[in-house]
């Protein structure tokens, strides 16, 4: 009989654990799904027009997320996802914005920034922090708690949102050089210099030219943006590489620009053969470029902004 009862005793106390951490666990999978949850009874309104979303906004620690596309696009700017590098590219005039899933720390205009609540996947939606994104993109949001309504007026909605671009001066300049791993390595008035080609036609560079190839450029400053390598196969001839069109936006710094190509930020240094007697440091800047098969130039565009 004693026996009988310690077994029983141990039967309790197993079952008695059991309960406790299935208990436990429902209740952090209840936190878990409190801490995101939907918001259908908030209303979110851009220029006095309701934000219509294929789903709900959602609230994560006390932010408003939003669906991507929907918030982008109705403040008038394109959105790009990057699925393998789980990342949303939103860009607008000359404001570029990058945010990774879970990540909070983002890029605008290649700048990083901390925000309060990272982007996330939340039913099969990519959601974003809203007034952030309206705020960066030159908006401005006012939260009516009576109402739990997301009032935001856009850039086009506000007394000098929209500047006209002032047109700059015209410089060219033609180089002779040698391709390397991440720079073209040109002649100019007969001195050495080295040319970082950017990133975005790197696959340019990769399928057509090899180390040590001799190429040519040719640039334009401040006009319709061109931008055109080719190669050269032998001194008398040169062949067209490829063809490729872009613009993209950037800050200028003493050496480069930062620029956003394909909905991706990168670096373009600036040769010191360009003279940038127009800008100053930390000039927002459009950048417009395109490499044509019909042409034998390189040609690059900047406005100030």
């Amino acid at each position: 009989m004693q026996l009988i009862a310690i077994n029983q005793s141990k039967s309790f106390k197993l079952s008695y654990l059991l309960i406790t951490l299935i208990l436990i666990g429902v209740i952090f999978l209840s936190l878990g799904s409190i801490r995101s949850e939907a918001a259908s009874d908030i209303t979110i309104i851009i220029d006095g027009q309701v934000l219509k979303t294929d789903t709900d906004p959602i609230i994560e620690d006390g932010r408003t997320l939003v669906p991507m596309r929907a918030i982008f696009e109705g403040l008038g700017a394109n959105v790009s996802w990057n699925e393998a590098a789980r990342r949303v590219t939103g860009t607008k005039d000359s404001k570029v914005v990058i945010l990774h899933i879970g990540d909070k720390t983002t890029l605008v205009n290649g700048q990083p920034l901390e925000i309060d609540v990272a982007a996330k996947i939340f039913n099969n939606r990519t959601m974003v922090p809203g007034r952030f994104i309206a705020e960066t993109l030159g908006a401005q949001v006012n939260w009516e708690a009576s109402t739990k309504t997301v009032n935001i007026t856009s850039g086009a909605g506000i007394p000098g949102g929209n500047v006209d671009q002032p047109d700059l001066t015209e410089k060219t300049g033609v180089y002779i050089g040698q391709i390397d791993n991440s720079f073209i390595e040109i002649e100019v008035a007969g001195e050495a210099k080295a040319y970082l080609y950017p990133q975005e036609y790197k696959w340019v560079i990769d399928e057509h030219l090899d180390t040590g190839d001799m190429v040519r450029i040719l640039y334009m400053e401040n006009e319709a943006g061109q931008l055109q390598i080719w190669k050269f196969e032998n001194p008398d001839t040169s062949n067209v590489i490829s063809n490729v069109t872009g613009i993209f936006t950037g800050l200028i710094d003493s050496n480069s620009i930062e620029i956003k190509v394909d909905g991706e930020y990168k670096a373009f240094a600036i040769p010191e053969e360009m003279v940038l007697t127009d800008f100053n440091e930390q000039d927002e800047v459009l950048f417009d470029y395109y490499i044509d098969v019909d042409f034998r130039n390189a040609l690059i565009s900047m406005k100030k902004v």
